[in-house]
């Protein structure tokens, strides 16, 4: 759950999606290019990343592969 209002998420899909990156359609986001998401976030992500790994006692390339769905990985 986002703390935002619709259309802000509808800009920021879109501009996600015209570069590639996700796939936008009626409520569903599909991660294209999980790198380009990852490059373009703010350190957060991988504080938050890390941090989750930490406390789940789950080393960070598995919190990163998990729920990847990225086009043609695990193929």
């Amino acid at each position: 759950m986002l703390g935002c209002r619709r259309s802000g998420v509808t800009v920021a899909a879109g501009t996600l999606s015209r570069a590639g990156m996700i796939s936008y359609k009626r409520g569903t986001i599909n991660i294209l290019n999980r790198s380009g998401l990852e490059d373009a976030s703010c350190e957060c992500y991988s504080i938050i990343k890390d941090e989750y790994a930490r406390l789940l006692s789950v080393p960070s390339q598995l919190v990163l592969d998990k729920g990847s769905r990225e086009q043609g990985e695990g193929k």
